[in-house]
């Protein structure tokens, strides 16, 4: 045994069987992703699925390695979903499940290939950088990399034709999304 009984002891306390044959770890908060950590001993945290796969196969793992779920449920503890992997075969694994579709909070692309496509047309149409920005929820350089083409380089403008131009009445243009 790796951990100690008592990480084993509270783990399957606060454990309960889904329909879907998940043993999922309840009453600890998740992180941002919904893997649940407890401590281990020595103030050292540990995910509740790593301790599982560790425990199954009577060793730690080894740098590189990470366990995957293949039941795409992070909460997930059982030995049968999980799997072991590199970065590379998780971030497959979520590009097959279709778990990862552009925006995820602070982390990777803030904007979608359609987001990026319409920011461009407005840039064309002069809109400014700190508007666009507020717009799409993101800061003024990401919008400056788009424009100078750092990022996104591969992202046509939209067509305009997926506009329709609205007048002011002091004569400014808004675009409209159709």
């Amino acid at each position: 045994m790796i951990f100690s009984a008592s990480v084993h002891s509270r783990i399957e306390a606060h454990t309960v069987e889904t329909g879907s044959s998940c043993l999922e770890v309840r009453g600890y908060r998740p992180d941002h992703h919904g893997h649940i950590r407890i401590r281990v001993g020595g103030g050292r945290m540990e995910y509740v699925h790593r301790i599982a796969k560790m425990e199954e196969l009577g060793r730690s793992l080894v740098t590189g390695e990470i366990v995957r779920h293949v039941c795409n449920n992070p909460p997930c503890r059982n030995p049968q979903h999980l799997l072991l992997g590199t970065v590379l075969d998780n971030a497959q694994d979520r590009k097959q499940s279709g778990r990862y579709e552009g925006k995820r909070g602070n982390r990777g692309p803030n904007l979608t290939r359609i987001e990026v496509a319409e920011i461009k047309m407005k840039l064309r149409l002069g809109q400014g950088l700190h508007a666009l920005a507020r717009q799409y929820s993101v800061v003024p350089e990401t919008i400056r990399r788009i424009k100078v083409g750092l990022t996104f380089r591969e992202v046509l403008p939209a067509p305009r034709e997926f506009f329709e131009f609205d007048r002011f009445a002091d004569d400014h243009q808004a675009l409209v999304v159709i």
